[in-house]
């Protein structure tokens, strides 16, 4: 339903001071999205919006610069306000776009889960002029209808009886164009005349969204940090990239980092919210608070709201992504500063195109940042394992492999992402930076080891490249219908096929028979020696430094994800990726002395 949106900014923030000081309230983020684009996109999930009318007061340059910017840059309209004009006078100051047609109005300091395309039925249906969004609960605004709906007052102006139930204002409306003929020139409140015109024509009523639908008004830091608490979902952190947390770093509990904020050595964070471009000092330890530009506040941290839309997730990897189901297939949620998810529809696309087994896409919803595929299942290659004979895997893995030659040789273009020299070296540098000395703790000159590392990531980007998977492991691979289909390769790269094998048969989340291992391997590398011009040692070489690489980079995110990311499951698979880094570091220990001392270390240490 095709409608147009006004979102009051013009607002001091006041109540939420100091956190307003320099960003206007309705740019406040919320785990890096901004609350008035938050606010939008929910909107624009329900209905199809023509025109947004916004109107600025205080430090409206912010306010212009983030229009400018914005995905809805072309439907954005601001209507500035020298002098702030009240509730009312903002309609007034943005006629032009009240008298464009039906218009819903959204308060640019609350985040809700109103059915929007409800209560537009409603308002049309009942030929209304206005409809207030209500709410069966305790509110500032206390708005007073009769049991047709009708508005009878507002608050205590009720002269005579005739109110059956009082409700909270939920701070959105929908107006039609003629309301505007109720309301003065100039500054006024719009509130006295919701009830005139409600008098007048007897077509303003209120529409009740439910006692049970998420509704926050962001009014103090404790409301903001609920708020941001409740995008978190239950996960623990929110870190924008370009990620600022030096080695050392402590966090524990809910921790959000906005972007351009600094984060100085040895700190330690629990229960903290640092702004944009505010900065935590060396050494400091903070514990449930904001850090502004100004200071820190302090706040009561919350648990998520019971009322919270739920979702019911499938999987538990390490990235921001969240699937659930919906009716026959798998939803997918990505993140503001996903990257990848265009590139992953048109990888998918092509990849479908060419018969190889990956979920196909059937929508993708830009404004709920959502993407619909093919529903394969739970089982994934490591769940199935479980119970299997040795016969029955050596089948499976026969088919996973048959497939993966297939997706590796599909012909599909990552020219535009190489697995090359700068990647395999920050891998690398994120092995030594987020294991060796975060999980380890031995930090020490690492130059002797960094010129071997230097000619791994050269050897490896010398070898010849397919559409590698990057991330081909057990978790990655569903078992649907007894064969096996492949997710997860948004960050598929061009990179050497050998990568992938050894991440699928020296996986750290399994414990494949050695024997099966052994001789798939052998006829994978024979394969990849005919299409490649390679003889066996040169594969067999292949294999071990792609191992090399993979287990160190497979260590650096457990790391990462556990001590960052607050997921400590994953330290769970760490023996296991040491003890693969171990085997494949003793083949070459003359070449990589140093690398093969550091092993030995890491393994007395852990």
């Amino acid at each position: 339903m095709s409608i147009n949106l006004f979102i009051p900014a013009a607002g001091y923030g006041t109540r939420l001071k100091p956190l307003t000081d320099t960003i206007p309230k309705p740019l406040l983020p919320i785990a890096g999205v901004p609350l008035i684009q938050r606010i939008i996109e929910s909107i624009e999930a329900h209905l199809e919006i023509d025109l947004i009318g916004i109107n600025t007061h205080y430090l409206p340059e912010k306010i212009n610069d983030w229009a400018g910017s914005s995905r809805q840059k072309e439907k954005i309209e601001l209507f500035h306000e020298s002098e702030i004009l009240g509730t009312g006078g903002a309609l007034v100051n943005a006629k032009t776009l009240f008298n464009a047609g039906t218009c819903v109005l959204a308060n640019g300091d609350v985040i809700n889960d109103i059915d929007w395309n409800n209560l537009l039925e409603f308002h049309k249906a009942n030929n209304n002029m206005v409809t207030l969004a209500v709410q069966d609960r305790e509110h500032e605004r206390r708005v007073g209808a009769d049991k047709d709906q009708n508005l009878v007052c507002i608050d205590q102006t009720c002269s005579t009886p005739g109110v059956d139930h009082w409700y909270g204002y939920a701070c959105a409306a929908v107006y039609e164009p003629e309301f505007l003929n109720f309301l003065p020139e100039g500054e006024s409140h719009v509130v006295p005349y919701w009830v005139e015109a409600s008098k007048d024509s007897g077509r303003v009523k209120v529409f009740n969204i439910g006692k049970e639908t998420y509704w926050l008004d962001i009014g103090n830091p404790n409301s903001y940090t609920q708020a941001v608490v409740d995008s978190l979902r239950g996960e623990k952190r929110f870190l924008a990239d370009p990620l600022s947390t030096p080695t050392y770093t402590q966090l524990d509990g809910d921790v959000v980092i906005e972007c351009a904020a600094k984060i100085g050595a040895n700190v330690s964070l629990e229960n903290v919210i640092v702004l944009p471009e505010a900065e935590v000092k060396d050494s400091e330890n903070l514990k449930n608070c904001i850090v502004t530009g100004n200071g820190t506040v302090e706040v009561e941290w919350p648990k998520v709201s019971k009322n919270l839309p739920r979702i019911s997730k499938i999987g538990s990897g390490g990235s921001d992504r969240i699937y659930s189901r919906a009716g026959d297939k798998v939803k997918l949620l990505y993140s503001a500063f996903e990257q990848n998810i265009e590139r992953q529809i048109r990888l998918t696309d092509e990849l479908v195109q060419k018969g190889i087994k990956v979920p196909a896409i059937f929508s993708h919803n830009p404004n709920r940042r959502s993407v619909f595929l093919r529903d394969l299942g739970d089982q994934t290659f490591r769940s199935w394992l479980k119970g299997k004979s040795d016969s029955e895997i050596d089948v499976m893995i026969t088919a996973i492999l048959s497939e993966l030659k297939n997706f590796q040789f599909s012909g599909v273009s990552s020219s535009d992402k190489v697995f090359n020299y700068d990647v395999l070296r920050w891998e690398t540098s994120y092995f030594l930076q987020r294991f060796v000395k975060r999980i380890c703790g031995i930090d020490e000159d690492f130059s002797g080891l960094n010129d071997e590392l230097h000619r791994l990531a050269e050897e490896v980007d010398g070898l010849p490249k397919v559409l590698m998977h990057r991330d081909f492991q057990s978790e990655n691979i569903m078992i649907h219908i007894g064969e096996p289909w492949f997710i997860d390769f948004q960050a598929a790269h061009s990179g050497p096929p050998f990568f992938d094998l050894v991440s699928f048969l020296r996986d750290p989340y399994t414990s494949l028979p050695k024997e099966i291992a052994s001789k798939h391997t052998e006829e994978y590398l024979m394969v990849l020696g005919k299409k490649f011009s390679m003889n066996e040692e040169q594969c067999k070489r292949a294999f071990v430094l792609c191992g090399l690489q993979r287990h160190m980079q497979a260590l650096g995110a457990y790391g990462f994800l556990s001590k960052i990311r607050g997921k400590e499951q994953f330290l769970a698979h760490v023996p296991a990726a040491l003890e693969l880094l171990t085997e494949e570091v003793e083949e070459v220990k003359a070449e990589f002395p140093f690398l093969h001392k550091l092993i030995s270390k890491i393994k007395e240490c852990i």
